[in-house]
Order: structure tokens, then C-alpha cells, then sequence
């Protein structure tokens, strides 16, 4: 009995190992997917003539000034750019344009920032208003969504401006819903609360969920 004891012990053990094997193999094989989705990505921006870095600590200052351009007063100032490119709970996106005649920020054509978690954030994209409606928005997006996916959320969440119809309009086209609102949340506008459930089968089966109108500069 003893034996027969030792052996099921042994079996179970087994098969907990396959488990956690199977398991790994399928994590490495999604990470490969994100890692594709991403490459897409890139190529896409590639193809407008923009490369995509994830920024450093010292491009804070640049960040900055780009965010004055975007948002003015609503800007984000340079110890805020340091801190989000300082922590591993957010994720930073730049596009710049290839032409090297240009200086760091007018060559800075669109920006992107998501915090991580179970319940991620869209926490700013903006765009230069020259190079709205090319994609750059959308693409950001998709980079942003697919790196909360890839670091374990299963929802998205962001605000943007009640009195911005169209950039509402866009984001419900890629599947966010309206759930809260936030009044006077941007002193002159309330801010309305979007949620998106997500996940990387929904994501890579929707293409990118191109949105098919321009892009808008949201400051969440």
C-alpha cells in the first residue's frame, strides 16, 4: 500500500510539473504574440517615415516641453515626466520623426503614457496637430494597450473631456464604454471615466482596432 501510496504522490507530482511547464510555454508563446503585435506596430509607424522609443529619465525635460505644445496650462511639468520614466508601474511611448535636421522636440511628434496593473490607465496621448490623422494616435494605443495586456490587465481605464465628442467617439469605436463621470474634474469640463476589458486574444482577433478618424490629444 505504502507503494502504491508513493507512487500516486509521485504521479500527482508529475503531474503538477507538466502543469507549470504548460503553463510557462504558453506564457512564452504569448509574450512571442505581444512581441509580433508590437513589431507591427513599429513597422506601421516606420512606414510615415516615424521611429517608436520608450523614453529615458533624461528626456524628461523634452517630454515637457513637447506636453506644453500639446496642452499648454494642462501640461505636464518636468518632475512629473522624471517620476512617470522613473517607475516600473508605467510605461512610457515616444514617436519622432526620422528627419534628423529637426530638434528633439519639434522632431517629437506624438506621446503616450500608460500605468500598469490589473487596472490599467490611459494616462496621456498627444499628438502634434500637423501629424493627426495618420495614425500615430491609434498606433500609440495599440502599443500602450498591448504592453498593460502583456504586464497582467484584464481591464483599461481613461478620462477625457466630457465636451470632447470626438475623442469620446474614438474610443468607443475601440471598445471603451462610458462608466463614471468626474465633475469639474478639468475646471472648466467634467471628465468622463471609460473602461475597456481587455485581453491579448481580444486585441490580436480585433487587428488593431483601427479607429478611422483623426486623432485627438487627450489629457487624462
Amino acid at each position: 500500500m505504502n507503494n502504491r501510496v508513493n507512487n500516486s504522490d509521485a504521479d500527482q507530482a508529475q503531474d503538477v510539473t507538466r502543469g507549470e511547464d504548460a503553463v510557462r510555454g504558453q506564457d512564452a508563446i504569448r509574450a512571442q504574440e505581444v512581441v509580433r503585435a508590437q513589431d507591427g506596430v513599429r513597422a506601421e509607424l516606420a512606414s510615415i517615415g516615424l521611429d517608436v522609443r520608450e523614453p529615458s529619465r533624461g528626456m524628461a525635460g523634452v517630454l515637457a516641453d513637447f506636453d506644453a505644445q500639446i496642452f499648454g496650462s494642462e501640461a505636464w511639468n518636468e518632475a512629473m515626466w522624471r517620476s512617470t520614466l522613473s517607475t516600473s508601474e508605467a510605461a512610457v511611448y515616444a514617436c519622432e520623426d526620422h528627419r534628423p535636421a529637426l530638434t528633439p522636440v519639434t522632431q517629437m511628434v506624438g506621446v503616450g503614457a500608460v500605468g500598469l496593473g490589473p487596472e490599467a490607465e490611459i494616462l496621456t496621448i498627444g499628438v502634434q496637430r500637423s501629424w493627426r490623422g495618420r495614425g500615430v494616435g491609434n498606433n500609440l494605443l495599440t502599443l500602450m494597450l498591448l504592453r498593460a495586456v502583456a504586464s497582467g490587465a484584464e481591464a483599461v481605464f481613461l478620462e477625457v473631456r466630457s465636451q470632447n465628442g470626438a475623442a469620446r467617439r474614438m474610443y468607443q469605436q475601440r471598445g471603451f464604454i462610458d462608466v463614471g463621470l468626474r465633475r469639474g474634474y478639468y475646471g472648466d469640463d467634467d471628465a468622463v471615466v471609460m473602461r475597456l476589458d481587455v485581453s491579448l486574444d481580444t486585441l490580436l482577433c480585433s487587428g488593431k482596432g483601427r479607429l478611422g478618424g483623426r486623432e485627438h490629444s487627450i489629457r487624462n
